[in-house]
């Protein structure tokens, strides 16, 4: 008597005949995933090895981030005004007194700077500009004279300053003051000339020295 075959079975042949038909072309789609997958894995660590970057990333920039250029370096290729200071307080001034600030400015740009028009908002002030261009990295200096009136208190005044300068075409210039009576005279006012008659004075009586 024969054995049995190891795939065959009496009772349902078509079972084991089934199982190997449904088996064996699963078995062989994994083994060719998996025979990707490592081809695909040892081409990464090539790749990685090669460039030093992880998954062999390439080291040059993209073409968009080359492009890419900021504002503030396309504003300097002009000219460029820059003051040392905008504000000058004089601090505690007498009346009637003549003050004297500078506002000095440097052309912080790459192309030669123009001072066009330099304005002022009252007669009380007086500027002097010491030049009307200058080259790149050349500095400049505009000088104000001011005369304070009487009256205390706290002063402001304002100078207008406009150039060739696309990002500050017109610049302005303050200069504070707090006036104050340095002398105090008591009473502030005499009367030289009363209004009443005598002024509330009693009346003198002569007297006649040739009598005595």
């Amino acid at each position: 008597m024969q054995s049995p075959s190891p795939y065959s079975v009496r009772v349902l042949p078509h079972v084991s005949i089934q199982c190997l038909f449904i088996i064996s072309p699963l078995a062989l789609s994994t083994a060719s995933t998996l025979t990707g997958f490592s081809e695909q894995w040892t081409n990464t660590a090539k790749a990685s090895k090669s460039t030093g970057l992880p998954g062999g990333a390439s080291q040059s920039t993209p073409s968009s981030a080359i492009s890419l250029k900021p504002t503030s370096a396309v504003g300097k290729s002009g000219p460029a005004i820059s003051f040392e200071k905008t504000v000058y307080d004089l601090g505690d001034v007498g009346q009637s007194t003549k003050n004297t600030c500078e506002f000095r400015f440097t052309n912080t740009g790459q192309a030669p700077l123009k001072i066009t028009n330099v304005r002022r908002t009252c007669g009380c002030t007086v500027f002097q500009l010491d030049k009307k261009e200058c080259a790149p990295g050349e500095a400049g200096l505009i000088t104000v004279s001011y005369t304070v009136d009487r009256s205390t208190g706290l002063r402001e005044k304002h100078i207008y300053v406009s150039s060739n300068d696309n990002e500050h075409p017109n610049l302005k210039l303050t200069i504070k003051a707090r006036v104050v009576q340095l002398i105090s005279v008591a009473p502030e006012k005499l009367q030289l000339f009363p209004r009443e008659p005598k002024a509330g004075i009693p009346d003198s009586k002569r007297l006649d020295h040739s009598k005595t």
